[in-house]
Parts: C-alpha cells; sequence; structure tokens
C-alpha cells in the first residue's frame, strides 16, 4: 500500500512553517523504526520550507520526503499574504473546500502522476483533500490533536470523516454509541485516574487540592452565587472559524457573559494563551479583557496560567460553557456539566445541555444530573477507549500503520464509522490503559490535611493583614482607586472591611486585574516588602 503523508503546505499565520511541529511527530516516527513495514511505502509530501528543515535535523527519512516542484513552491510562496487581510479567510475557505481548494486539487494530482498513492494522511481540515479523495475513490484519514491534553493523556485523533466539526463522533446521536458501547458506561472517578499524563494517579488526587489563594478569591467574588468557567478559543481557532456561530472570542464573551450573570451565575473567563503570540492575537486579547471587566459579576483568569490549573477552576465550576474547547470534554471526567455551543469532535446529538438548560439552571435537577452523567459514561467509554490515541502510541509506526490502514476501508454512515471503531480498537484500548494504571507506583504526594490548609491561610491573613498597615500601602492607594476606576467598580478601602478575608480577596483581585501597567508596581512592592518580612 502506497501511503502518502500530506502535511499542510499551505502558508499559516504569516509563515510558511506553521506545520512544522507535525512534519516532526512523523520524522521521529519515521527514525525510531528504522525499518519500513513489509508491503507499505511512505512519503512525506510539503513544502520546500518544511521538509528542508526537517532533513537538516532528520536526515535518514531523506528518500522520504518528496519535494514540490518549482511550480508548486512558487504557488505556495504566492499564497503567502498578510494573514489579517487576506490569509486567515483564504485558509478558511480551503477547509471547506472553496477559494484557493482548486490550485490545491491540481497540486494533489500532480503529486499522485509522480507517487500513486492509495492513502491520504493528512492533519487538520482541508477541503481540497476531501474532494480529491472522493473525485478519484482513494481513501483518506485526518489526523488532529485529540481532545486531552497535558496533564491529562496528551492524544491524537485518526478519523476517516474529518476533524473538529467534522468528526464523525460529531455526526452521531448519543444512541448510536450507546449501541456499541453498552448502556453502562464508564465512571468518571475511573477515567480520571486511568486517564493521566505522567502525573498519573496525582490527577484524581488534584481534585481535592486546596489553593488558599486562588480558592479564596474566587469564593470571595462569587458570594455565594454559581460559578460557570468560560474558556475561550483562540482567535483563529478552526472550532470557532468554521464550526460555531461565532467569528470572535469578544463575540463570544459579549454574548455569554449578560445571559449568565443575569441567570444568577458568578463567570470565569479565561482567554486562550496563544492569542498572545499569534498575529493580532494580542488586539483580540485586549478587547476581551475590556469587556470582561464591564462586568461586576465576571473575572479573568490569566491566560498564561498553566493547563494544571484547570483542574481546579473546573472543580471551583458549577458548570462550564465553551465554543469547542479540549477542556469541555475533560470537565466530563469531573462529573460536571458542560455546555457545547460550537460542533465539537467530542459532541454527538443529545448529550450536552444547552445555554438555555444552563440559564434555567435546570442543570442542576436530580433527574436531569442522572442522565447526563449516565450519558457521558458512555461518550467517555467511546472516546478513551477506542477513538483517542496516546500520542506515544499515535506515532509508533507499527501502531500508526495498522490504524491508518483499519480505518481507511470505513466508508459509509458516521453511525456505523464509529461503532465500527469501537469493535477494532475499543476492547484493546480499555484493557490497555487499565493495565498502565496497575502498574504505576503509588503517588509519594498526599492532600494537604485540614489543618495544613488552615496554616496556609493564617500565613497568607498575616501577610496581608501587615501589608495594610505598611508604608507601601499607603503609597500604592493611588493604583488601586485607578484600578478599581477602570474596572468600573466603587473603591472600597480594605482596612474597613468587616474581615481580614475581605482584604484578601479584595488584593487578589487588584493584582490579578486590570492593565499591567497599573498591577505591576503593586506587585513589586508586594514582593520587596515580603523579602525584607524574611
Amino acid at each position: 500500500m502506497r501511503i502518502l503523508i500530506y502535511i499542510e503546505p499551505h502558508p499559516i499565520r504569516d509563515s510558511m512553517v506553521a506545520q512544522l511541529h507535525v512534519a516532526n511527530y512523523f520524522a521521529r516516527m519515521f527514525m525510531a523504526a528504522g525499518q519500513m513495514p513489509p508491503d507499505y511505502d511512505y512519503r512525506l509530501y510539503s513544502n520546500a520550507n518544511i521538509l528542508t528543515t526537517i532533513l537538516s535535523e532528520f536526515p535518514s527519512v531523506k528518500d522520504l520526503c518528496l519535494m514540490p516542484t518549482v511550480a508548486e513552491q512558487a504557488l505556495f510562496q504566492r499564497n503567502l499574504v498578510p494573514w489579517l487581510e487576506r490569509g486567515m479567510h483564504e485558509w478558511i475557505a480551503l477547509a471547506h473546500g472553496e477559494g484557493l481548494a482548486y490550485q490545491y486539487h491540481k497540486v494533489l494530482a500532480d503529486i499522485h502522476a509522480r507517487f500513486p498513492f492509495d492513502l491520504l494522511v493528512h492533519w487538520g481540515a482541508n477541503g481540497a483533500v476531501d474532494r480529491f479523495c472522493n473525485d478519484n475513490g482513494l481513501g483518506r484519514v485526518t489526523m488532529e490533536l485529540g481532545c486531552t491534553r497535558s496533564p491529562y493523556n496528551s492524544t491524537i485523533v485518526f478519523d476517516p470523516n474529518g476533524v473538529s466539526g467534522s468528526a464523525s463522533p460529531s455526526l452521531v446521536d448519543i444512541a448510536d454509541l450507546r449501541t456499541v458501547v453498552g448502556s453502562k458506561g464508564s465512571s468518571a472517578e475511573l477515567d480520571l485516574m486511568t486517564y493521566s499524563g505522567s502525573a498519573g494517579r496525582n490527577l484524581y488526587e488534584a481534585r481535592f487540592d486546596y489553593n488558599a489563594a486562588l480558592d479564596e478569591q474566587i469564593m470571595g467574588m462569587a458570594a455565594g452565587r454559581r460559578i460557570a468557567f468560560l474558556p475561550l478559543p483562540a482567535h483563529d481557532d478552526p472550532n470557532l472559524q468554521l464550526y460555531s456561530r461565532f467569528s470572535t472570542p469578544t463575540e463570544v464573551v459579549d454574548q455569554l457573559l449578560p445571559q449568565l450573570t443575569e441567570a444568577g451565575f458568578f463567570c470565569l473567563v479565561k482567554p486562550h494563551p496563544a492569542m498572545r503570540t499569534r498575529p493580532s492575537g494580542g488586539a483580540e486579547h485586549f478587547r476581551v479583557r475590556e469587556v470582561i471587566f464591564r462586568s461586576p459579576s465576571a473575572f479573568c483568569i490569566d491566560s498564561q496560567m498553566g493547563a494544571s490549573a484547570n483542574i481546579r477552576l473546573i472543580e471551583l465550576s458549577d458548570v462550564l460553557v465553551t465554543v469547542a474547547s479540549s477542556v469541555g470534554f475533560e470537565a466530563t471526567l469531573h462529573n460536571k456539566p458542560v455546555c457545547v455551543l460550537g460542533k465539537a469532535i467530542y459532541k454527538p446529538s443529545n448529550v450536552f445541555p444547552s445555554l438555555d438548560d444552563v440559564k434555567s439552571q435546570r442543570i442542576f435537577e436530580q433527574d436531569f444530573d442522572n442522565r447526563y452523567k449516565h450519558e457521558t459514561g458512555v461518550l467517555r467509554s467511546f472516546f478513551l477507549d477506542a477513538y483517542l490515541v496516546p500520542e506515544k502510541s499515535a506515532f509508533d509506526l507499527t501502531v500508526f500503520t495498522d490504524r491508518v490502514r483499519q480505518l481507511s476501508g470505513l466508508r459509509g454512515p458516521a453511525a456505523e464509522i464509529v461503532q465500527s471503531i469501537y469493535r477494532q480498537f475499543g476492547s484493546a484500548g480499555r484493557q490497555q490503559r487499565l493495565v498502565q494504571f496497575d502498574r504505576q507506583p503509588p503517588s509519594s504526594a498526599s492532600t494537604p490535611t485540614k489543618q495544613e490548609q488552615d496554616e496556609l491561610l493564617a500565613n497568607v491573613q498575616a501577610r496581608v493583614s501587615a501589608l495594610l498597615n505598611s508604608t507601601s500601602w499607603r503609597v500604592t492607594r493611588p493604583l488601586r482607586l485607578t484600578s478599581a476606576k477602570l474596572r468600573g467598580v466603587d473603591y472600597i478601602d480594605p482596612r474597613e472591611p468587616r474581615s481580614v478575608q475581605e482584604g484578601i480577596r479584595t488584593i487578589e483581585r487588584i493584582m490579578s486585574s486590570g492593565s499591567w501597567a497599573i498591577s505591576w508596581p503593586m506587585r513589586l512592592v508586594e514582593k520587596g516588602w515580603a523579602a525584607l518580612r524574611r
């Protein structure tokens, strides 16, 4: 069998090497394998920028690289246009099979003339690939990052239909999964323990961690209200642009915050960290924060907080509302209700509550909660046992070859495809994760006792009490007044509150919000004061 691995040659985000990390996955896989499986012939195709970089680091894969012709490379270079003005729109159209798709359809025909492949494996959405394979009766398998990331088990998706809102599970009803998985489903607690990353069982224990500063701050601001956690997509995320009714993260928060806060929720909003590094992301990040700060019932979580912080945010929240974030699926491992507004890879019909269900707070009714936990148990059984492939296994050449070979033959309705996937991979996948879990050594970490937690809180209270009485606190009062003004709230001097804990919450709110220019002097003073005190 001849297999072409098509690594997107089209320029993305003002770069010719945006898919270099994908090429690295495959180059390492082939280098580690050394010898190709018998009866299989592989080629890697991309633009010259990516393949030249790969060959400089992995020269042993030279014979596997199918370099573009001069005309093809010239075409790719011409398509490198400003991302904001044209690039992103052309990329979205290409994913839909429109716009530049006809150019890449011809490129694929030329590649096939040089290397008559039987199966095409590609990464992400690409309408030209879909059309070419359908027109010529060729097999294709689409790959993408899975919906669990570190500190959970990092995974990869293989699907014969597509990824994100075009993936097979997103095209079926939960009843189709229940037919093959069984009606019982899987326990969230067991799934959390058996689908952790290198931390192993610590992820289950992390549910019960107590972070004095974070927990007190959030619970204090919520003031008894239920908490909704909103992890935002990046501004140019395909899930946002291709599979949702929203066009920007600002639009997401602008529409959702009024509805959720009026329904009695306090909202924790976390912008996507990629917005700070991708073209035009900084401006969009600023607009998102501006909308959040206008709401007295919302708080902006620092986007640079590590992924492990999401565990605590999920645990503190009562519901998670997302467009299609992988955090949504991860929240099901914690038995949290999740409202998915877009077409997510993990969203078959009749599983997740609607926004109206959230606003009416019907999701907290016992009957609704029982049905939801049952259905998400079925969903997790399919995904964790059969559909998601741990990253280390996905790029083992033997596993990779077997996976794409079996998937390439799947045709027909999505319901039949997902059932075939579970029958082929489900039993072995479940056994593998249970065996790996049993082999893990016991964790040496332990959850802090109530006494240790009280001591942590007492230390924070003592530190804040001293700060309130210090000269530095009086000096920074203008900064605090300005910060309150920008956030549109009345300033309350923390020396007047009913308790020192109110002072703690005020300090943490100020130090975590507003622009960096306003909050950094306070951070600096507080750190300097703490150093002198030590």
